[in-house]
């Protein structure tokens, strides 16, 4: 029952061309609030809180520190290293995206910021 709420509310504010995001928040809430009447100012301190945690805090500062390092030319100087030994091997670019986020993961110590970073460079020149 609950389940068909959910698509059932997803399918409703697709079709009223709401965003994705925003209907797959929506359809939450109201399946949520429908099965489970609580206050919403009860709601929203959950949330808060649930929210409210080192782990999360540091995935949006880890992005930040990506970006400064491709801004900062660490990332360009690992895709220059790793296209210096593996460039010319068939589906080269594919094997030194891999390689270049592999030393910079081993680098940072996170995913995100590998993302932000690499990403940054290799997502163009893999599209051209």
């Amino acid at each position: 029952m609950i389940s068909a709420l959910l698509f059932g509310g997803l399918l409703i504010f697709l079709i009223l061309s709401v965003p994705i995001a925003i209907s797959l928040g929506l359809a939450s809430i109201f399946t949520i609030w429908i099965s489970n009447p609580i206050s919403i100012d009860a709601f929203t301190q959950a949330m808060i809180q649930a929210l409210n945690s080192f782990p999360l805090m540091a995935v949006p500062l880890f992005t930040f520190a990506g970006t400064i390092m491709a801004y900062g030319g660490v990332s360009k100087r690992l895709l220059n290293f790793s296209e210096l030994f593996l460039g010319k091997l068939t589906g080269g670019l594919g094997i030194v995206s891999i390689v270049t986020c592999l030393f910079f993961a081993a680098i940072a110590g996170t995913g995100s910021a590998t993302v932000a970073a690499v990403g940054a460079i290799m997502i163009p020149a893999m599209v051209a």
